[in-house]
């Protein structure tokens, strides 16, 4: 996990689109040990034959207690748990590598202030993508007094109606495009969303430019979007904001969205103590019919300027010839809430679900319900 994610940790979701505090970060895996026949407890073939080269050469004593154990770890079950072992650490150690480079390179303070911003700066943003994550992104970003305006390539519906947010086509698959968008209009602060441009290095590119970027390099994206670099590590990493766990951060997180970035890009996260809303936030996925699987598009959704209760956001929309908003994917709708506890933002989110008219979609009926049922337990004692 990428250390400039960090703060966002305390306040992460499950799979279900819970989001409850204090989420820890995975530690290194233990080696699988194997048993000698002293019946003592033996670890890395490497590092036993290392430390009996130190004590005798394979000779004699410890040196031979040594050679023994190697011995007997040479079972082919043994075996089998220790490339496991050795892949799953070269992949993190890889992996760690990669990601420190790139945060070393992207957060530490510029000499000549490039790829930087200024710290409490007020900027002119871009949000890059068009999903419930960056229509999130763009919502908070433009609630803080340190953004002049939000701009979104190329956004949705739902962006486009936010406080001081803007749609813009430009191709971001070009990320030369993007730049130069960004010199036009005297961008500050870039937050990238999607993996696609990750990859293919855009924010490398912006911040070659000296344009302040949120976002992995092209060698950290590929830990998630590069199948083959990560091809036998059976590791799967995010190094960007999840879809839709970033949804319920934003919902909770009452502290300045754009100068927490701002500080990401210039060095400064260890002055940052971010403040969350003690309330749960949970999150119901509208999809379209037939999603995962085929699905069709241009289902007209209505009734999402009257929700109440909840915060929709626009994942897979699009507006028809009529000026109607359609469905234009198989995850379309966003409906996050926030209660004092998970009970009552299931139950605020599901009321907010049910307030909008789209014969096209369907959703879930159980999200939370684990922790909905671990709360009724614990009352109950």
């Amino acid at each position: 996990m990428c250390p400039a994610m960090t703060p966002f940790l305390k306040g992460a979701g499950d799979a279900e689109g819970l989001c409850p505090p204090g989420v820890g970060i995975p530690a290194l895996p233990e080696q699988p040990p194997c048993q000698s026949t002293s019946g003592v407890a033996a670890h890395s073939p490497l590092v036993d034959r290392s430390e009996a080269l130190e004590r005798g050469r394979w000779s004699g004593g410890a040196g031979a207690e040594a050679l023994e154990r190697r011995r007997a770890c040479h079972t082919p079950a043994h075996r089998a748990k220790a490339r496991v072992f050795r892949f799953t650490t070269k992949a993190l150690r890889s992996s760690s590598f990669v990601v420190w480079w790139v945060v070393r390179r992207r957060v530490r303070p510029s000499v000549h202030g490039e790829g930087t911003s200024d710290a409490g700066a007020v900027v002119t943003v871009l949000v890059v993508g068009s999903g419930g994550r960056e229509h999130s992104l763009a919502w908070k970003l433009s609630q803080s007094p340190l953004t002049q305006h939000t701009y979104v390539a190329p956004g949705n519906p739902g962006t486009m109606t936010e406080r001081n947010v803007s749609n813009v086509a430009i191709n971001t698959a070009k990320n030369s495009e993007v730049v130069q968008f960004c010199r036009e209009k005297g961008v500050g602060l870039v937050v990238i969303g999607p993996e696609v441009p990750l990859v293919a290095g855009l924010a490398d590119d912006l911040m070659a430019a000296g344009i302040a970027t949120f976002g992995p390099s092209a060698k950290a994206a590929q830990l998630e979007g590069s199948k083959s670099f990560m091809k036998a590590k059976l590791l799967e990493h995010n190094v960007r904001f999840g879809d839709p766990e970033c949804q319920n951060l934003m919902a909770r997180l009452d502290s300045d969205l754009t100068d927490t970035l701002q500080a990401a890009t210039s060095g400064r996260l260890d002055t940052l103590s971010l403040q969350w809303s003690k309330q749960v936030a949970l999150t119901v996925v509208m999809a379209a019919k037939g999603y995962p699987g085929e699905y069709q598009k241009g289902s007209v959704i209505r009734g999402l300027e009257g929700v109440t209760g909840a915060k929709v956001f626009h994942a897979g929309t699009a507006l028809n010839a009529a000026g109607e908003v359609v469905a234009n994917g198989g995850r379309v709708l966003n409906v996050t809430a926030l209660g004092n506890d998970v009970a009552e933002a299931q139950q605020k989110a599901y009321q907010a679900v049910k307030q909008i008219q789209w014969d096209g979609g369907f959703y879930r009926n159980d999200i939370g319900y684990r922790a909905v049922a671990r709360l009724k337990a614990e009352q109950s004692q």
